[in-house]
């Protein structure tokens, strides 16, 4: 008999077979992590500007709508889901993100008396509240069509 050396090509496909399928088991999974990584660094982010705009508010007595006058350097954004600058309001900052097709975005409340962050979906998009669910660990939404808005909202630990 001849010593069989290497393999034969049924088992080199069994071998690409099962690696093809735990790949697309692990994908989903993979997807979600860096979903959730850049959300806390985007929370960090926002808690800063908060914190710099009540600063401001004591030196100056109003919030500010130019990241300039804040005494920190806000980071750009490049990641694959928070691409998008922030946009600064009178009481609020928020980041929009873009994530398998849909948006949403996440805000942060600041005032001298209490602060929260929310994820924001629009209330029909599934897909939209879907990723706000596993980004603020909620099943449901804490406010839906806030204000005529249009939008469900999903409360953020701060």
């Amino acid at each position: 008999m001849k010593d069989k050396k290497g393999f034969t090509l049924i088992e080199i496909l069994i071998v690409v077979l099962i690696v093809a399928i735990l790949a697309a088991i692990a994908l989903p999974y993979y997807d979600k992590a860096i979903l959730k990584a850049e959300t806390r660094g985007v929370l960090v982010n926002l808690k800063a500007i908060g914190e710099a705009q009540r600063r401001h508010y004591l030196a100056t007595g109003s919030y500010t709508t130019n990241k300039s006058d804040l005494d920190i350097e806000i980071p750009q954004l490049r990641g694959r889901v928070f691409r998008y600058p922030y946009q600064f309001r009178a009481s609020y900052v928020q980041v929009f993100g873009y994530y398998k097709d849909t948006s949403f975005y996440i805000a942060y409340y600041y005032s001298t008396n209490m602060d929260y962050v929310f994820c924001a979906a629009q209330t029909g998009n599934l897909e939209a509240n879907k990723i706000c669910q596993i980004i603020s660990g909620r099943e449901t939404p804490d406010a839906v069509n806030l204000g005529d808005s249009g939008f469900s909202q999903y409360m953020m630990a701060s």
